[in-house]
């Protein structure tokens, strides 16, 4: 089971390219039906022993994944919730399944069956691929200095100290250092990251209220924990993708202003709400990287 879990998850991943419905709901909840339903051919099981199975199912195709190397660790860590339960969905499945005769008889023409309709769901998904949502993250921060201290201090940053936040240990990329090219529209804004540079062209520049700019190329999004060295899942190419961000600088009495950094991206990865609970994160995680230090050289320079 877990041979054949691995080769649909190849079809999918390496051969369409694709990591949709199929990949995230039809993969597991085949896993966790065929697989109850297998254990269930000689013996009656219960409803617990058909969850234990199906689950179990999923993780020794997880760690085909890694083995194989389909997948790393952190991908599939997030992924893992989402796998769990769909599985379980098919060990209940393959629970009611096991009570009729009939089918524990036709097991085999129905473990084919379900194998060739996933390979065909799957290419019928990469010829009709779905619309991508535009989705948004904010973060705000309010500094004790004026808006002409904080703009000088986002536009361009030196280096950034070593990350203490988890998930960056964890290897998701983070901001190191920014410089920028050029003043005003049209410049270029280099955000240089721990695994490459975000390249912004600056779309409006009106100082010290408001930096938009574009986002023309992205870097890896993490860097994957896995047994081999060289190991590129094609997850990390354009499957998290940032458009456009901007810095927004509102004057507060007292000196003081409200900076608040937004970004734009979407990503290819279904079902959208679900991963965007853990892009939404590290993009806020990220922002608040870069506008916290600015907060805080502001403060001091002040």
């Amino acid at each position: 089971m877990t041979a054949i879990t691995v080769l649909a998850a190849w079809t999918g991943i390496a051969a369409f390219k694709d990591y949709g419905w199929t990949i995230f709901v039809g993969l597991p909840i085949c896993v966790g039906f065929l697989s109850a339903l297998i254990d269930s051919s000689h013996e009656e099981r219960s409803v617990r022993g058909c969850l234990t199975v199906a689950n179990c199912s999923v993780l020794l195709a997880g760690a085909g994944l890694i083995l194989f190397a389909l997948g790393g660790v952190i991908c599939l860590i997030m992924a893992a919730p989402l796998a769990f339960a769909v599985a379980s969905i098919g060990g209940v499945l393959g629970y009611a399944a096991q009570k009729s005769f009939h089918w524990r008889a036709e097991s085999p023409e129905l473990f084919c069956s379900v194998i060739v309709l996933l390979r065909l769901a799957m290419g019928l998904q990469k010829a009709i691929p779905p619309s991508l949502p535009l989705l948004s993250v904010k973060t705000s921060v309010i500094v004790n200095a004026p808006p002409e201290e904080v703009w000088r201090d986002v536009v361009s940053f030196s280096e950034l100290p070593p990350p203490k936040e988890m998930i960056f240990k964890l290897g998701i990329a983070y901001p190191i250092q920014a410089e920028i090219q050029g003043c005003g529209f049209g410049a270029v804004r280099h955000c240089n990251f721990s695994i490459g540079p975000f390249d912004d062209p600056i779309e409006v520049w009106d100082e010290p209220r408001l930096l938009k700019f574009s986002v023309t190329k992205n870097p890896e999004p993490m860097q994957e924990w896995t047994p081999y060295r060289d190991l590129h899942p094609a997850h990390l190419d354009g499957y998290l993708e940032s458009c456009a961000g901007q810095f927004l600088f509102t004057q507060l009495e007292g000196g003081r202003t409200l900076l608040e950094g937004s970004t734009w991206y979407h990503h290819h990865l279904w079902r959208a709400n679900y991963w965007q609970a853990w892009s939404d994160r590290i993009i806020h995680t990220i922002h608040k990287r870069v506008i916290n230090h600015a907060k805080n050289f502001s403060e001091k320079t002040e």
